[in-house]
């Protein structure tokens, strides 16, 4: 009986030791969390003018305890000639998106696009000294991460409708780069 149980217990021990365990995924910012602003040329489209407008955001960027990255925009401006001035952000409570691990940059394909979808926006513009909002609600904005790449600024991609009465398109790159990648298999 004792050689029996020494003989299961020994290959058991094998049995356990040949099989691969799976290694951890790690979320990495780097630098680093914190606050990143980004900035750029965009359309910004409010009930038929459009005109070209430098746009900045800035947000913190962290990561949660699931691997997965959270944005919160917390500040920005639009600025530029025309009726660039005529366009507000509101940032209460902030823009946020969270992007699961399993759709983030991979250290096997750095450069893959994240799709994510930006809560809480809010725009208005004025017309005729009134402010008009371009959603009755706080609006739901789709944009496209890039980690930078070969000397190119890491970036947000917008092409999005932001309500009914507005639209966003355009690329805004970081004025410090910040890289996403997932670690480990």
């Amino acid at each position: 009986m004792r050689k029996f149980f020494a003989t299961v217990t020994a290959t058991g021990a094998i049995l356990f030791c040949a099989v691969p365990m799976a290694q951890a995924q790690t979320t990495t910012l780097q630098p680093g969390p914190g606050q990143y602003t980004f900035d750029g040329m965009a359309e910004l489209t409010a009930s038929g003018f459009s005109p070209n407008c430098n746009l900045e955001l800035t947000g913190d960027v962290a990561t949660n305890n699931d691997g997965s990255v959270t944005i919160d925009v917390v500040d920005g401006n639009v600025t530029g000639s025309g009726l660039c001035g005529v366009i507000s952000l509101d940032f209460n409570p902030a823009w946020t998106v969270t992007v699961p691990q399993e759709e983030l940059p991979t250290t096997e394909n750095p450069t893959r696009p994240v799709v994510g979808t930006f809560q809480n926006v809010q725009v208005s513009y004025s017309f005729l000294g009134f402010p008009i909002q371009c959603s009755s609600t706080p609006a739901m904005v789709e944009a496209t991460f890039m980690n930078g790449a070969s000397g190119v600024a890491s970036s947000f991609t917008f092409n999005d409708d932001i309500g009914s009465r507005c639209a966003v398109d355009g690329t805004i790159d970081a004025q410090q780069d910040i890289d996403v990648l997932v670690t480990g298999s």
